[in-house]
């Protein structure tokens, strides 16, 4: 439910939401998503930040069949870089694997030639792939 109402990017509809401590880890379509990362599509960063301060949200949590909260909110969130930041600010690790390629978000945006989108891209030791 609570990645429905995130849906409508609305705040005021999303916090009596949050404030009954739904779980959003909780894994969804064949462990490919959580409540969190599918509400990554829709948000914008304002309600992104009021997300990750009002809710068990996990920045770093990836299902096993599933897709980082950095990838979502890069590749299929309508708010892209801006929510990347959040994320960022938030303590997600752009150096954990963004999928079960094992590849790193860092690793992803330079094989892709988009890593000058990130900021600090140098301040992250990324050794190697995850």
């Amino acid at each position: 439910f609570s990645t429905y109402v995130a849906l409508k990017n609305d705040l005021q509809l999303l916090k009596p939401v949050l404030a009954q401590k739904p779980d959003l880890n909780k894994l969804m379509y064949v462990d490919q998503y959580t409540a969190f990362t599918g509400m990554l599509r829709s948000i914008n960063e304002d309600t992104l930040s009021y997300v990750i301060g009002n809710s068990n949200a996990d920045v770093n949590f990836r299902p096993e069949n599933g897709l980082s909260p950095l990838f979502h909110a890069y590749e299929r969130g309508k708010c892209g870089l801006r929510c990347v930041d959040v994320l960022l600010e938030h303590g997600a690790d752009p150096c954990l694997a963004i999928g079960p390629s094992g590849k790193s978000f860092i690793i992803y945006l330079k094989d892709n030639e988009q890593s000058d989108k990130l900021k600090n891209i140098d301040s992250y030791n990324c050794t190697k792939d995850i």
